[in-house]
């Protein structure tokens, strides 16, 4: 019964913090307008220019934390850690959701194209 207790706290107290660190995190904001099709071409040249700064300051809290430094060091560490992976699968992925869309909007114009054709043919042969 404690371990449900406890595990049920955990698992809430996730999904308050979720939500908010989501929202709050500039990162995670930079990340969204990257999804989005205005800031989908910026997605590869964001990740290779992020990716080597977060990596510094993880290497640099890393640093200090080895060289007995206080252990507040890990959280630059951490922050680093998370925004490498972030970046670098926003870099990974960003030209694959490019390419796949712009063959998806090309497709969708050749499928209107043939319509529209039909509607004045249709159009000039009934007069």
């Amino acid at each position: 019964m404690v371990f449900y207790v406890i595990f049920r706290f955990w698992c809430t107290l996730g999904l308050r913090v979720l939500p908010l660190a989501q929202a709050w995190m500039p990162t995670n904001h930079l990340v969204r307008w990257v999804g989005t099709d205005r800031g989908i071409k910026w997605g590869l040249p964001i990740g290779i220019a992020l990716t080597p700064l977060y990596n510094l300051a993880m290497t640099w809290g890393h640093g200090h934390l080895d060289a007995g430094g206080t252990a507040f060091w890990w959280v630059p560490t951490v922050w680093g850690a998370i925004n490498i992976i972030k970046f670098a699968h926003v870099a990974i992925r960003s030209p694959f959701i490019w390419i796949h869309r712009t063959v998806r909007r090309r497709r969708a114009l050749g499928r209107e194209l043939p319509a529209r054709a039909r509607a004045v043919t249709a159009d000039a042969t009934s007069n």
